[in-house]
């Protein structure tokens, strides 16, 4: 059984309304989603194939696996709200 100092707690932190990502996850999906846009603006306008279009992916995808790695870390670690499996 919890304590009621504890029980009091649980009750505060859920009146507070948290965001469900990390405030600047969204910015780095954003930012990913303008890299694919250059990147496929690219290839139609400017030709882009090879390694350059190879470095504009890597680069849209880094950004993609920061903003989803980011925003579970700010949800599990920081604010210890995890999934329940």
């Amino acid at each position: 059984m919890a304590s009621p100092s504890s029980q009091a707690r649980g009750r505060a932190v859920s009146s507070v309304r948290l965001p469900a990502v990390g405030p600047l996850a969204w910015r780095w999906s954003v930012l990913s989603w303008v890299v694919f846009a250059t990147l496929l603006v690219g290839r139609v306008r400017f030709g882009w194939r090879g390694r350059l279009a190879i470095r504009w992916l890597v680069a849209g995808s880094a950004l993609l696996l920061l903003a989803y790695v980011g925003s579970r870390f700010v949800l599990e670690v920081i604010l210890h709200r995890g999934s329940a499996t």
